[in-house]
């Protein structure tokens, strides 16, 4: 379980009660970015919407502190 990455890694820093991020907020965008890397997928990889319209998988960088 894991993933293949390090467990126990602090990412950012919480207010004092706990109830929200004060440093290193992670956005779901990067979080899903995230898990695509992981997978092994690029995340400038064109996703083809329609006949005319590409767009990339992933618009957010990944959270590169837990590949560290």
């Amino acid at each position: 379980a894991g993933g293949d990455i390090d467990g126990g890694a602090i990412i950012g820093a919480t207010s004092r009660d706990g109830s929200s991020p004060s440093e290193r907020p992670v956005a779901l965008p990067e979080l899903t970015a995230t898990i695509y890397r992981h997978l092994g997928l690029e995340l400038d990889m064109p996703l083809q919407i329609d006949d005319a319209t590409e767009v990339p998988l992933a618009e957010y960088a990944a959270v590169d502190e837990l590949f560290a």
